[in-house]
Formats: C-alpha cells, sequence, structure tokens
C-alpha cells in the first residue's frame, strides 16, 4: 500500500472515530498528573484500564510505581525488521500557582 493511500485510511479512520478520540483527550486531561509532585500511576492504570477494555497488548515497565511507563510494540510479529515504537509523557509541568 502506498504511503498516500495509509495517510488517507487514517484519516478516515480518524474522522470516523472523531468523538471518541475527543471523549478520550478529554478524560485524559481530567486526570491528575501533575509533576512535581510526580505519581503518573493514577492516568497509567486510566490507559491500562482503556487498554485492556479495547484488547490492547502492553506492557508497564519504568524505574518505580511512581514513574510507570506504558510500552506497546506495532509490527513486531508482523515484520521483525521493523517495529514502531510511541514515546510520550502520561505526566504534566504545572500551570502555575493555583493561588
Amino acid at each position: 500500500m502506498e504511503q498516500t493511500q495509509i495517510k488517507e485510511k487514517l484519516w478516515a479512520l480518524i474522522d470516523q472515530t472523531k468523538d471518541e478520540l475527543l471523549a478520550l483527550c478529554a478524560e485524559l486531561i481530567r486526570r491528575p498528573s501533575l509533576n512535581p509532585p510526580i505519581n503518573a500511576g493514577p492516568i497509567t492504570q486510566f490507559i491500562s484500564n482503556y487498554f485492556d477494555k479495547h484488547g490492547i497488548d502492553y506492557q508497564i515497565v519504568g524505574s518505580g510505581s511512581d514513574r510507570p511507563v506504558i510500552s506497546r510494540e506495532v509490527g513486531q510479529r508482523e515484520n521483525p525488521n521493523k517495529t514502531l515504537c510511541f514515546n510520550g509523557h502520561t505526566d504534566i509541568v504545572g500551570p502555575g500557582d493555583f493561588e
């Protein structure tokens, strides 16, 4: 499949699921994940529950219980020479003083 076809397919999928994607983003924003003090456990649990609900395989790794990282390999089974890895943060920097 050509890159143009892949992009068109992805945009169509986004258009079809935009309400679900917006709801998911809104829920992620609602979860506390302020750093400092970091405690990514609650948002990681939310993401894990979402993945479980949708049958998405993943692993939780990381340097401690307050800094879990969700890992997911895509494409490894289909083609061991090509694996896609997404990397992002689930913690946020605060907006400043709340007072």
